[in-house]
């Protein structure tokens, strides 16, 4: 199974505890893609929310970044489904 066209075998299984940031550029690849299906992108953006709102232990200047590297389309999207 293909996964985004990544072999499901390069995926690590959630045992192994290795905790792996998602970068903002792949964050919009990812729900830039029309056939990602619906649960998958509530996750994304779930995770998106999550990293915002710092719960990754991130710092304040670590998250702007982040944002900052979303597309603006796509934050736009994101912030107003939190309405």
């Amino acid at each position: 199974m293909k996964l985004l066209d990544v072999p499901s075998d390069a995926f690590f299984p959630a045992e192994c505890c290795i905790r792996v940031a998602v970068a903002a550029s792949v964050v919009t690849r990812m729900l830039n893609t029309p056939q990602l299906p619906s649960l998958a992108r509530e996750k994304i953006i779930e995770y998106v929310n999550e990293k915002r709102a710092g719960f990754y232990g991130h710092n304040e200047r670590q998250i702007e970044r982040f944002v900052a590297g979303l597309s603006v389309p796509l934050l736009g999207s994101i912030l107003r489904g939190r309405e």
